[in-house]
């Protein structure tokens, strides 16, 4: 009998408001620079896997940092860094399971840095505001709800990441605001390259 994987999930979100380590909660208030972030490691332990040589593995999914400027009252700038895998670059795996076995690169483990979040927000009243800049497309439930605490699974629901690119964010306009009890959304965003679209993994690649 195949036994799943078991997962173990160290996260921890880490929220650093006003000036650096300042911990001044009136003195942050006031203070128009802000930072906030969350990291994600997982510890996989596998007891059906082929290879002997693979029973667990530790894996830094991701490390993002958000910091936020406010300007004035009307305007503020937002951005969010984040660093998959332990940041950029390749690794190399040998298959053993090829005949003669085979060398591989990877570069998804290898990780990545990525700019998903960098705008400007114009908040004129509840009911209309407008974002500017490189900004996360709200398609699927993850894109929203994509930290950790978010989702009772070890990582994010399989269903939606070979669906939908998670997090899907491109560069464009967005006015949001609420009316009464109905928030609202709408977006205008550059449009992607119906080149790499497929039946298996729809916009994913």
């Amino acid at each position: 009998m195949r036994k799943q994987p078991v997962f173990l999930t160290v996260w921890g979100m880490f929220i650093f408001v006003g000036a650096i380590f300042n911990r001044d909660a009136a003195f942050a208030e006031s203070n128009s620079f802000s930072v906030s972030g969350y990291g994600i490691i997982h510890y996989s332990h596998f007891d059906w896997e082929l290879d002997p040589g693979r029973r667990a593995a530790i894996d830094v999914e991701r490390f993002v940092i958000a910091p936020k400027y406010r300007i004035n009252d009307t305007i503020q700038l937002e951005s969010e860094l984040e660093f998959e895998h332990g940041g950029t670059g390749s690794t190399m795996e040998f298959d053993k399971f090829e005949e003669f076995g085979e060398f591989e690169t990877e570069i998804e483990k290898g990780g990545e840095i990525i700019v998903e979040k960098l705008a400007a927000v114009f908040s004129f009243q509840s009911s209309l505001n407008f974002r500017v800049g490189h900004i996360i497309v709200p398609v699927g439930l993850v894109a929203k709800r994509h930290r950790p605490q978010h989702y009772f699974t070890t990582t994010r629901p399989e269903s939606e990441a070979h669906i939908i690119p998670t997090i899907w964010h491109e560069t464009g306009v967005e006015i949001f605001g609420s009316l009464g009890s109905l928030n609202y959304q709408q977006q205008i965003v550059i449009g992607l390259d119906s080149t790499g679209f497929s039946s298996r993994h729809w916009i994913v690649r």
